[in-house]
This record gives structure tokens, C-alpha cells and sequence, in this order.
């Protein structure tokens, strides 16, 4: 389905600062905070993980984002990148992968509605099968 890619690095680090509670940042300024190595309190794993993933449903056909539905959307700073990956295209940048993977991993040990609805999606599971296997 997707191509494979040379020279990725696998995933950014994300530090976290357990125990703190949300600093009211948005996602924006919080994936930011991530890219330039800086610790984020563990109450704004939420604004990380509504940055870089598509938190929102499918449509019914599953082939869209219902951009109708109230939430999260907004948030996100990847959405048409997103709504590409539903029809097979990886049009992702190399740290914006690396970002998403380090996403991916905060939901093993921190479990986040939002995050988790994100990963069930099946395009998102193939996007993060297929970086992890290069």
C-alpha cells in the first residue's frame, strides 16, 4: 500500500512531567514545546495527542472525517494529511511521522480517550504498521 522510505527516524522523545496538570497550552504550542525537546506537563497529553492524530470519527462509509460532528478536529494540526491517509496516501513529513509515533507510544502507558478512538481507525493502524516496519 505505501511505499517504503529511507532514513526515517523512528519517533521524537516526549517528556513528561508526571503529576502536572494541564498548563492550558494548545495543541499547537504543545507539539512545538515536544519539538524542541522540552518536558510537557502530563496534563497536556491530551492537547499532544489531539495535535497529531485525527481525533474525530469517520463518516459511515468510513471515508471521510465527519467534519459535522462537535470535537477535537479543530485541534489537529495534520488534518488534510489525515483525511489523505483514509484514501492510501502517506503525505507525512519525517519529523511529522516521528512525532505521531512518540503519540502512538504515550498511549501505551497513558490512556487517552481521544488518542485511543484515533487509533482504531484502520488507516491509522496500516500508517503506524507501515512506519514501524522500515
Amino acid at each position: 500500500m505505501f511505499e517504503k522510505e529511507k532514513g526515517m527516524d523512528k519517533k521524537i522523545p516526549v517528556n513528561i512531567m508526571v503529576g502536572r496538570p494541564k498548563s492550558n497550552k494548545s495543541s499547537k504550542e504543545v507539539v512545538a514545546a515536544v519539538q524542541r525537546g522540552e518536558a510537557i506537563p502530563q496534563g497536556d497529553i491530551g492537547a499532544y495527542l489531539v495535535g497529531v492524530f485525527a481525533c474525530h470519527p469517520l463518516t459511515k462509509d468510513l471515508q471521510n472525517y465527519d467534519q459535522g460532528e462537535p470535537g477535537q478536529w479543530r485541534h489537529c494540526l495534520y488534518k488534510k494529511k489525515w483525511a489523505a491517509a483514509l484514501q492510501g496516501k502517506d503525505e507525512f513529513a519525517e519529523e511529522e511521522k516521528a512525532l505521531i509515533l512518540a503519540g502512538a507510544d504515550l498511549l501505551k502507558d497513558y490512556d487517552h480517550g481521544w488518542g485511543n478512538t484515533a487509533l482504531s481507525h484502520t488507516h491509522v493502524k496500516l500508517l503506524l504498521d507501515h512506519w514501524t516496519r522500515q
